[in-house]
């Protein structure tokens, strides 16, 4: 079975190797990405994130902010199981 593949915004290393651990793919979160992910974790929400303004993905976003990794490993397992 492929892992699933989540796109992580820079500077969220401890997220990333939380989601590793859990068995997850894990990218930088780029433009590229947003076609490839069926996750993806950012460091706040904002409806612009990547300075687009129409969203190019339908891929759950997950804001890290004032969570620990676990707590967002959790969330990712969560919205994903929806699929």
């Amino acid at each position: 079975m492929t892992p699933k593949t989540i796109a992580v915004e820079d500077q969220l290393s401890p997220f990333e190797k939380a989601l590793v651990d859990a068995g997850f793919r894990v990218i930088p979160l780029t433009e590229e990405a947003l076609s490839q992910a069926q996750a993806i974790v950012v460091q706040g929400t904002d409806i612009h994130f990547l300075g687009m303004e129409d969203p190019m993905t339908l891929a759950p976003v997950i804001n890290a902010d004032g969570r620990t990794p676990a707590d967002v490993v959790h969330e990712v397992e969560r919205r994903l199981l929806r699929e």
